[in-house]
């Protein structure tokens, strides 16, 4: 039989959680999050985006269901590839691949490379969203040109 002192055992304490937890908390009651302006962001920003050839959008949900957060794949381009694209040549990070969720990529039909994951916060603006548009297109555009400079060389 197991000691019952053994099974009370309580470990060490997630110090680092409830320090970023306390953080996180003092932020949100300095400056409280607005989730309508952040939702406003992410609407301006899947309008812009919907205009890139090839490129579909995944969560479109009703704004009442929505968080700011949705995910993205454009046809021709690996999600990994984007995200490195954003991150070195732009400094934008995003999360890219099955987010711990490889049913719900089968079922969405985005197996196995998953979907570019974009997380608006509450100090995102206006601007960014139009350099993240902008970036896609620069991206996009630079990859098109060298697919047609294959086909006519």
């Amino acid at each position: 039989p197991q000691n019952v002192r053994d099974v009370f055992e309580a470990g060490t304490c997630n110090s680092l959680g409830i320090a970023g937890l306390k953080a996180a908390l003092e932020f949100s009651q300095k400056s409280p999050l607005n989730l309508e302006e952040e939702l406003d962001l992410m609407e301006y920003l899947i309008r812009g985006l919907k205009e890139i050839k090839g490129l579909k959008i995944f969560g479109d949900l009703p704004r009442d269901e929505k968080i700011p957060l949705f995910s993205f794949r454009i046809k021709g381009f690996s999600c990994s590839e984007l995200g490195e694209a954003l991150d070195k040549n732009f400094g934008i990070m995003v999360r890219t691949g099955l987010h711990c969720a490889p049913f719900i990529h089968k079922i969405q039909g985005s197996f196995p490379d998953g979907t570019v994951r974009v997380s608006l916060g509450a100090s995102n603006n206006i601007e960014e969203m139009d350099r993240f548009i902008n970036s896609i297109k620069t991206i996009t555009s630079k990859k098109n040109e060298k697919e047609s400079d294959r086909v006519t060389a």
